[in-house]
């Protein structure tokens, strides 16, 4: 009887915790049916904050001022409301209308001048003049156009390149500049070109100048000038600027000397002493002095052994100098063949000329000369007391 009892309890209590579970759930189905706290309607301050267009302009426009930069705005929606702008620029450049908040140049921008404008934004109360929203700082970037040409770093440039020079050689590197923006498109790009002397010279886009020619003789012709144009062929003008390159060209050892006669003739007097000179050869040389290296040489002849010939290096002349005592009793002349050449000059450039031989005649004249003992010194032995003895014999 006690088990039923305790079963039945249990019973009731289970079905009270079915009925409460149920009443539940037909509260949530219907939550009009309840007021909680947490579902009461709350009210948040609305937040107010600037609200931006883009602002840029382009420079140069050509319309009719003033132009439209664009709108400042702010989420403050009262009738008294007046838009202002504060920085350097305010009325001389920049102006905003005090009820839209649009703004406008009043001026024409020039961005290689200005590139951007920093100005503050403020709203205020028309009738107090106090601020409705925290003044705000923006920039007004001015977009550039391609309306500059390029100009040369120098008007005059100078640049020396040796003669005979290899195709390609660099001369020289030329600079232009352009005042564009150079991060927009090819406004800043320059194309190079060349518009006197581009038979012997080409330039490349970086404003390298080379040789196109190995035929650059400075014996010919010593110094050329160039006409260098830089052009932005992409601006809306399409002009371009100029430069004058002088180019001189530096002399190399690649001529040989040649005589400017073919026959040389000399007098010489026979008591002309040893090592002293009796006559000079001249050679003409192209090349600058500092690459004239001649070498006389005695080729052929009769007692061409009598003579050497030296070279003054100052003024690149031969210097004939006898080698032994001249006697006119014994040789009254002597010819023979003479060479000039560089032993220096590099071959790759051209052979030796038909001009660097030529034929030396020296005549030696016979001079008064005063008697000379055919010994210097004499040595006599003689017996004494001896009358009239012949002691000896002495011959000049």
């Amino acid at each position: 009887m006690q088990r039923l009892m305790m079963l039945v309890a249990t019973s009731g209590a289970c079905l009270g915790l079915l009925a409460a579970a149920a009443a539940a759930a037909a509260a949530g189905a219907n939550p009009a049916q309840r007021d909680t706290p947490s579902l009461l309607p709350t009210h948040r301050r609305q937040k107010r904050d600037w609200i931006w267009n883009q602002m840029h302009i382009d420079e140069e426009k050509n319309t009719s001022l003033p132009h439209h930069v664009g709108k400042i705005k702010s989420s403050v929606s009262r009738k008294n409301a007046k838009y202002l702008l504060k920085g350097e620029f305010v009325d001389k450049v920049f102006r905003v209308d005090a009820e839209t908040g649009d703004v406008f140049a009043i001026e024409r921008l020039d961005r290689e001048n200005i590139s951007e404008y920093h100005l503050t934004a403020v709203i205020v109360d028309k009738d107090t003049g106090e601020n409705l929203e925290t003044p705000s700082s923006f920039t007004i970037k001015v977009h550039d156009v391609n309306d500059n040409w390029p100009v040369f770093t120098h008007r005059l440039f100078n640049a020396s390149v040796p003669e005979s020079s290899a195709v390609g050689t660099s001369v020289i590197s030329v600079t232009a500049v352009d005042a564009d923006d150079p991060t927009v498109g090819d406004h800043a790009s320059v194309m190079y070109q060349i518009l006197k002397g581009k038979e012997y010279f080409a330039i490349d886009n970086s404003g390298r100048i080379v040789t196109i020619t190995k035929s650059l003789d400075r014996e010919k012709q010593a110094r050329y000038e160039i006409v260098v144009e830089a052009r932005d062929a992409q601006g809306l003008r399409g002009d371009s600027g100029t430069a004058t390159v002088l180019v001189t060209l530096q002399d190399i050892n690649d001529n040989f000397p040649f005589f400017t006669q073919t026959k040389y003739t000399f007098v010489v007097p026979e008591d002309t002493r040893v090592g002293t000179s009796v006559g000079s050869l001249f050679v003409e040389d192209p090349d600058e002095p500092q690459n004239r290296m001649t070498k006389y040489s005695i080729l052929r002849g009769d007692y061409q052994d009598a003579f050497t010939i030296e070279t003054n290096p100052t003024h690149n002349e031969g210097i004939i100098k006898p080698m032994k005592p001249l006697d006119y009793e014994y040789i009254q002349q002597y010819s023979f063949i003479v060479e000039a050449t560089d032993p220096t000059i590099d071959l790759r450039y051209l052979s030796p000329p038909a001009g660097n031989r030529a034929q030396v005649i020296i005549n030696i004249t016979d001079v008064d000369e005063p008697p000379i003992f055919q010994q210097p010194f004499y040595h006599f032995q003689l017996k004494e007391n001896q009358k009239k003895p012949l002691i000896g014999t002495v011959l000049a």
